[in-house]
């Protein structure tokens, strides 16, 4: 029930804001969506849109690709940033893409062998939740590998400290470490362990708004990789 109430207050909220800024210019506001591993391309694309369209507010939510697919379908989001959806309702483009890697704190690495890092330290891992993208990838990778997992309810960036603390190991999105690359030292699988990022919206509720933005964002992804890093 609280899950719920907490999404229906969020529904509330967009639609007062949607009946706002209509009122204010004419123009819907946009709610997107995204996760960590879009970090290094959308600000570009936020900034560049902002400074087309200046009339359009944008709101930003940093969650998991599940919640997001959820939030879509209610209409509580316009534009997600995500793994590709599962739901044939959605809409989506490829615009960029991520690896899993095990990510180690500088201090504790000595060699390049993820058995040795599972074998030896804590691996710490997302609250287990079994829609959890980054919780299922890491089952299929720790497959006939030793390992000592501790679970914690807690989100990436939390994560991210505690590896920094020594406290243990994660398997995580390349892209969600980006800018501490000194501080922890990131090792590749051997198994392709690579996914796509979409761009995900659902066709049954869009407006002027989503439209632009969903334009633009093809249009600049069709053009130039620079605007994004392939990792």
């Amino acid at each position: 029930m609280i899950d719920e109430i907490i999404a229906l207050n969020r529904h509330i909220q967009k639609t007062n804001d949607h009946i706002l800024s209509i009122a204010q210019n004419h123009f819907a506001s946009l709610s997107i969506g995204f996760g960590k591993s879009s970090n290094d391309f959308l600000p570009g694309y936020i900034r560049e849109f902002k400074n087309k369209q200046k009339n359009i507010s944008i709101s930003l939510s940093d969650i998991c690709s599940y919640e997001q697919e959820e939030q879509l379908l209610s209409g509580a989001l316009d534009i997600g940033f995500m793994r590709q959806p599962k739901s044939k309702d959605l809409h989506s483009i490829p615009v960029s893409s991520d690896e899993f890697v095990l990510a180690v704190a500088k201090d504790l690495y000595t060699v390049k062998k993820i058995n040795y890092y599972l074998e030896n330290f804590n691996l710490l891992m997302m609250s287990n939740h079994s829609k959890s993208m980054i919780n299922i990838k890491t089952m299929t990778l720790l497959k006939g590998r030793a390992h000592n997992i501790t679970n914690i309810s807690a989100d990436i960036q939390t994560i991210i400290t505690l590896i920094l603390s020594n406290a243990g190991v994660a398997i995580l999105p390349k892209k969600s470490i980006l800018g501490i690359y000194d501080a922890i030292k990131l090792i590749p699988f051997e198994e392709d362990t690579r996914w796509d990022i979409h761009m995900a919206w659902n066709p049954a509720r869009t407006s002027k708004s989503v439209d632009l933005f969903i334009e633009f964002v093809q249009a600049a992804s069709g053009q130039a990789g620079g605007l994004f890093e392939k990792v």
